[in-house]
């Protein structure tokens, strides 16, 4: 059978207003479909899921207090892992059905909430730039709950990001003990600093006040994107395979970082950087990149 992903994952829907901001950076809406259509982010139940999808087992547990759900087939044969790390304002439930496309291809999917997000919200939306800076970390934690997971060989690990997920895939490449063979980042930038003053850095401040933020709690959401940034460390990234995939006409996280990155690495002679600009899309993923994506991976993992 031919292994795709293909025309399985719609692609998002551009959303403008600054409103709406929560529900774009949950990680995009086309991963909430399954491939029978159904809308797999609704479903609370780990039964339910494995009777939509047969053959796919979901495990639940929790690392610390971090909700993850792993999803593969339970056949005792080791697997590339594959890690879906969600964007702002959503949760793993949002990534079911593209762990689930990965888990039919062959692979150990990952799933889990990022802080202040989905089990673990607390009752209030955190800024981006706080949850970013801890994103990283848990990441960490839960690649290493799964070291003594047979069926997950962390040894052909890939990690794929979506808008914040893929910032923090990008510091977590600089730092990990224990590093993916191949990123596939959807935009996302791994320079910080171009977010500081930024609508985005603020977004959940102004809504709890009901007006802009001051400029002390800006200054503050500034000096977190600057102690966090990636870049000062991005040649820990050399020897990763990297695809990186942005839109042009993006004013929410412009292609600024990832232009940088591809030259400096090249800079350095990294021979497994790619980059995607895609001309006429905002912040938004299409069919081909997904596709991209999945290429991706099986190149590097398989």
């Amino acid at each position: 059978m031919k292994k795709t992903i293909n025309k399985l994952i719609k692609p998002v829907a551009l959303i403008t207003a600054l409103t709406l901001l929560s529900a774009l950076f949950f990680g995009c809406a086309s991963p909430a479909f399954s491939p029978s259509g159904s809308n797999a982010a609704g479903v609370t139940h780990l039964t339910e899921l494995e009777n939509q999808h047969p053959g796919i087992s979901f495990q639940k547990r929790y690392v610390d207090d971090i909700a993850v759900i792993d999803v593969f087939n339970d056949n005792g044969k080791s697997k590339p892992t594959m890690f879906i790390i969600h964007g702002y304002g959503g949760s793993k439930k949002d990534s079911i059905s593209l762990a689930v496309q990965y888990a039919r291809n062959g692979y150990f999917s990952v799933i889990f909430d990022a802080y202040g997000h989905g089990e673990r919200t607390g009752g209030d939306l955190k800024s981006f730039p706080e949850v970013m800076a801890m994103y990283p970390y848990d990441i960490e934690k839960v690649v290493g709950s799964l070291k003594e997971q047979k069926q997950a060989d962390l040894k052909r690990m890939g990690m794929l990001g979506i808008s914040m997920g893929a910032c923090a895939i990008y510091k977590y490449c600089t730092f990990a003990e224990i590093k993916p063979k191949a990123i596939t980042p959807f935009i996302g930038t791994p320079y910080y600093e171009q977010l500081m003053d930024s609508d985005l850095s603020r977004i959940a401040y102004d809504e709890k006040a009901g007006r802009s933020a001051s400029i002390l709690t800006q200054q503050y959401l500034n000096q977190i994107l600057a102690d966090s940034s990636p870049y000062k460390n991005y040649q820990s990234l050399k020897d990763i395979a990297i695809l990186m995939q942005n839109g042009g006409v993006d004013t929410m996280i412009t292609p600024q970082g990832v232009n940088m990155l591809y030259h400096d690495l090249k800079g350095i002679g990294a021979e497994n950087v790619e980059l995607i600009i895609y001309p006429e899309l905002w912040h938004e993923i299409n069919d081909t990149g997904w596709d991209n994506a999945f290429a991706f991976m099986e190149k590097h993992l398989k």
